[in-house]
């Protein structure tokens, strides 16, 4: 394989969390949502290894995990700090039951009814 075709293959996910489907050597969007992530694939990796019908996970699968698990952290998050900002005092800090008024005030976020009572 000439160099210039192995530059253009794309790299897969390893155990440090590297890139999946992504152009080595690329300056992309995709590679600086990658770095961004403070939840690593390779952390999903590890999680869904350690669940006990848990096998191995495809790089790009476990990438999908960590970038939905961020966004979904992040709503749950905006939708209870919205709830501080109902009250009449400035609270600086998000409670239990802002996370149960944001669940409870969104029917996307019905299915942590169990969860968030």
């Amino acid at each position: 394989m000439s160099k210039r075709k192995a530059d253009e293959r794309s790299s897969s996910i390893d155990d440090a969390g590297g890139a999946v489907g992504i152009p080595v050597g690329a300056d992309n969007a995709a590679a600086n949502l990658i770095s961004a992530l403070k939840i690593k694939p390779a952390d999903v990796k590890n999680m869904v290894k350690g669940e006990p019908l848990g096998t191995d996970i495809n790089g790009d699968a476990s990438l999908m995990m960590a970038v939905a698990t961020e966004l979904f952290v992040s709503k749950l998050a905006e939708e209870a700090w919205r709830q501080t900002t109902l009250d009449d005092v400035n609270r600086a800090e998000v409670t239990y039951n802002d996370l149960v008024n944001a669940r409870s005030g969104n029917k996307d976020l019905d299915f942590l009814e169990e969860s968030l009572p």
